[in-house]
């Protein structure tokens, strides 16, 4: 038996993805924080210090991963004043084995040590500063799972009372030129295709780099792999603004001609001209999809053209309220009948809906 819910679209999931969110962005956050100070306390000033506890702490985890964590506790003075320490690194992950494993043996019990200090906090130490290379692999891993939180909450309606200047036309930029009427509808936005294209490049580079499991703390690959995936970002955000900008994504209303232009989307590789009065009905295609806990939908504002087999779809929206809003819209411009706002389920969503029954 099939089950068909909304899920995607409740205000509940708004709260739940913001919340996945806002903890994912604290942890990036802290670090950013780390790896900033990593990098100021190269200029810290130094003192010497004595080891008098190293050794590495092994944990394992329920489902079988292994953590490594360094504990070296040593004694310092500043200024005649005594303090202890137990930074190895500002960091938020853990090391590998292959460096746990040599930090502890670079700093033995009883062994003198170089201790880098802050100079406004000198109880604030740490014994290895600086960037290295898994810092960026760590930067990589974060940036690529930087997309599911965003995911989620594209699929989540936002509260009306969150957005309350929120468009009448359900959030597209309309464009009046005289009595020609452009409606912005992208596929998917710019932004979208950025993130796609960041977060894929980061996991990418992640895996890549990790995969040559490169020993030396050096930072070079992992530059140019940074480098690589910001270029790639750069160039599909300015090529998709530019196709933007040029109109082809555009629905074009020509009041004066009594014709709609049709985006270059959903398959349309050019522009395709339509009278008004080959228009029959504008309405929203109800389109279920699987997800992990049943079938949600998205909605469609499609045309239906004379030809009663012939349609063309506009938009693909998992907010139902923005798309009956440009729906409502649009068919104000083309001069149809309020009463005729409808929602039309797919032929797949007949079938689904028998089934349930």
């Amino acid at each position: 038996m099939f089950s068909i819910t909304n899920k995607p679209n409740g205000t509940c999931n708004f709260f739940v993805a913001l919340l996945a969110a806002v903890i994912f962005f604290a942890i990036v956050e802290k670090f950013v924080t780390d790896v900033f100070h990593q990098y100021e306390a190269v200029s810290f000033p130094t003192t010497t210090g004595r080891v008098f506890h190293s050794s590495v702490s092994v944990s394992h985890g329920s489902k079988g991963g292994t953590s490594y964590q360094i504990h070296i506790l040593y004694d310092y003075s500043v200024n005649g004043q005594s303090f202890q320490g137990s930074t190895f690194r500002y960091s938020l992950f853990s090391p590998s084995s292959d460096q746990a494993y040599a930090a502890v043996r670079a700093h033995p019990a009883g062994s003198e040590i170089t201790v880098f200090y802050r100079p406004d906090d000198p109880s604030d130490s740490v014994l290895s500063p600086g960037i290295v290379g898994r810092d960026f692999l760590n930067f990589f891993l974060l940036s690529a799972f930087s997309a599911l939180p965003l995911y989620l909450l594209s699929k989540s309606r936002v509260p009306a009372w969150l957005i309350p200047n929120n468009s009448p036309v359900g959030g597209v930029n309309i464009i009046s030129q005289g009595s020609r009427i452009r409606a912005r509808l992208p596929r998917y936005p710019v932004a979208s295709w950025s993130i796609a294209v960041f977060c894929g490049g980061s996991l990418a580079s992640f895996v890549t780099l990790m995969i040559t499991t490169r020993r030396d703390p050096s930072c070079g690959p992992e530059a140019v792999a940074g480098a690589i995936v910001l270029a790639a970002t750069a160039i599909v955000y300015f090529w998709r603004r530019t196709r933007l900008l040029s109109g082809a994504d555009d629905l074009v209303i020509d009041e004066g001609a009594g014709t709609i232009s049709l985006p270059q989307t959903f398959g349309r590789k050019r522009p395709v001209n339509v009278d008004f009065n080959a228009v029959q009905s504008v309405y929203l295609d109800e389109i279920p999809h699987r997800g992990k806990y049943g079938y949600y939908y998205s909605w469609a504002v499609t045309l239906a053209l004379q030809n009663v087999a012939e349609t063309e779809k506009l938009t693909d929206w998992y907010d139902q309220e923005k798309a009956l809003a440009f729906a409502g819209w649009l068919r104000e411009r083309l001069h149809f009948p309020a009463t005729s706002n409808s929602v039309v389920p797919s032929s797949s969503a007949f079938s689904l809906s028998e089934s349930v029954g």
